[in-house]
């Protein structure tokens, strides 16, 4: 189910300027503020956007991003996936066709933890196989799009700011749009503290503040990882082909099962297999190439995020 117009538009002004006055908004969109205020209430209500502070994974003590491929046997895939829900160190968990059924994000603070991790999942009741990409650079990380009806619970990073600042995270990470001046009221401070506490923290690039979007609400309707293997020239030529496009979210070298890996979103089906899987195997040195639709997402943090450089990704244009 798509958004409506007028929806469309303030998710466009939230996504250049997430803390926009209704004020601005409504004059931009030509409607009164009390429309747009009930719009935005509307739509966090209904989990179809959410603004809001994110933490870098980096400056949160957890710099180690793989991709765990985890195969399970005869028991209800679901079940298995709640398991390894409650492991900390995955991110996020979803359910595929095909074999491997479930792919996992994982994030660990060093290398050295990889094999306890992997040793771990297969530990886990009903899984069976488990192989591990590792990033190695990040080359896109667009941080607009999560799975809001995903519960993204307690977690307390590994690396942890002063008080004051963990207090002001916390609040904008339930509510982006607060303003500064409510954010010191509750805290304790003057509001030009805050916001010079927060320009710190996003120079420093420890928080980004933006808006995330539940994909198939806002007219993406396709959602896929795509790993491949090649050589590194290859790799290289690929990703610097594919990630400019607008339905690459994610890009980056790797290694392990695989030596790259992308993931798209698009507002067509047909789209994805097209844009990254026929132009990945026009690139001479590219091998094996792996296309894994997403059917459902039982966990996503989108709290915690990559930060350098990305944007929010614009929903589809109607018509």
């Amino acid at each position: 189910m798509s958004i409506s117009k007028l929806d469309r538009q303030i998710i466009e002004c939230l996504q250049r300027e997430p803390q926009m006055s209704n004020r601005a908004i409504a004059r931009e969109a030509g409607v009164t503020q009390q429309t747009v205020a009930s719009r935005i209430k509307a739509m966090v209500d209904g989990r179809i956007m959410r603004v809001m502070v994110q933490r870098d994974l980096v400056a949160a003590g957890y710099p180690i991003l793989a991709f765990a491929g985890i195969s399970v046997d005869a028991l209800p895939i679901a079940a298995t996936a709640k398991s390894l829900a409650a492991m900390t160190e995955i991110f996020s968990i979803t359910i595929c066709p095909g074999s491997p059924e479930i792919l996992a994000n994982v994030n660990v603070r060093s290398a050295d933890d990889l094999p306890l991790i992997e040793t771990a999942i297969r530990g886990v009741e009903g899984v069976t196989d488990c192989q591990l990409t590792i990033c190695e650079t990040v080359h896109k990380f667009v941080a607009g799009a999560g799975d809001l009806a995903s519960e993204i619970g307690p977690f307390s990073p590994a690396r942890r700011q002063e008080d004051l600042d963990e207090a002001i995270i916390e609040l904008l990470v339930d509510d982006g749009r607060l303003s500064n001046r409510e954010v010191g009221r509750r805290v304790g401070i003057s509001e030009g503290s805050v916001r010079a506490r927060l320009k710190r923290l996003t120079a420093d690039r420890v928080i980004r503040l933006g808006i995330v979007c539940e994909p198939d609400r806002v007219g993406y309707d396709a959602a896929a990882y795509i790993f491949f293997k090649g050589s590194r020239a290859a790799v290289e030529t690929a990703l610097a082909n594919l990630t400019g496009r607008d339905e690459v979210n994610f890009a980056a070298t790797a290694q392990g099962a695989y030596d790259g890996v992308l993931m798209c979103v698009a507002d067509k089906s047909t789209t994805l297999p097209q844009l990254c899987i026929e132009d990945l195997r026009s690139i001479e040195g590219i091998g094996a190439i792996a296309f894994r639709p997403l059917l459902r997402t039982v966990k996503h943090r989108f709290d915690y995020i990559h930060i350098g450089g990305e944007r929010a990704p614009h929903p589809p244009q109607e018509g």
